[in-house]
């Protein structure tokens, strides 16, 4: 199906025989097993998710950790935010690319000085939705011509939702930067 997440389990047929299994029902709160649904012998292997075309995302998994494979997606395939520029904590949704029972998504940012001042100091943080300012993360560049972009990879925890919040800020005025996230990843 289109935008889906399924989840791969193996199980015994009964005999000597392995066999698997792909579905939509995600794993147990152990990780281990198939949840709802399962006979509980059904062992949780990983999982994927399909693009709005039915096929699989291209993604590598080692451990419980999972990094899309940016170079065989498109530029914008794992994009969640394109340029955001709100000055109070907004929502960004990642369920689209971290999956419901994971809660540790990795991020990469993007931040654009705006280009228009001269001699300000633009940021962004982000934190889980609902978190509290103790539990952010940054990350600041210049503003004006003389200043490049800033570019960040970093981890952050979700909300149940799979939600996250971010805000921009600027040092003086209105000389706000735009920042743009994309998940390169998440952790079960």
């Amino acid at each position: 199906s289109n935008s889906t997440w399924y989840y791969v389990y193996a199980y015994s047929d009964g005999t000597t025989t392995l066999r698997f299994i792909i579905n939509t029902t995600p794993p147990d709160a152990t990780g281990l097993w198939q949840s709802a649904g399962g006979d509980a012998l059904r062992r949780y292997i990983g999982c994927f998710r399909t693009t709005s075309g039915g096929a699989p995302i291209a993604v590598t998994a080692y451990r419980g950790r999972y990094s899309y494979r940016v170079s065989d997606l498109g530029a914008t395939a794992l994009r969640v935010l394109t340029a955001g520029g709100d000055t109070s904590y907004t929502d960004i949704d990642l369920s689209a690319l971290v999956p419901p029972h994971s809660r540790l998504a990795e991020l990469g940012l993007y931040l654009a000085p705006n280009t228009a001042a001269t001699t300000r100091i633009g940021g962004a943080t982000l934190r889980r939705k609902g978190g509290t300012v103790g539990g952010v993360v940054g990350i600041n560049c210049g503003t004006g011509t003389q200043w490049p972009a800033v570019e960040r990879a970093v981890w952050l925890e979700t909300d149940t939702n799979q939600d996250i919040q971010y805000q921009v800020s600027t040092s003086a005025g209105s000389d706000y930067p735009a920042l743009t996230v994309d998940v390169l990843g998440f952790q079960e």
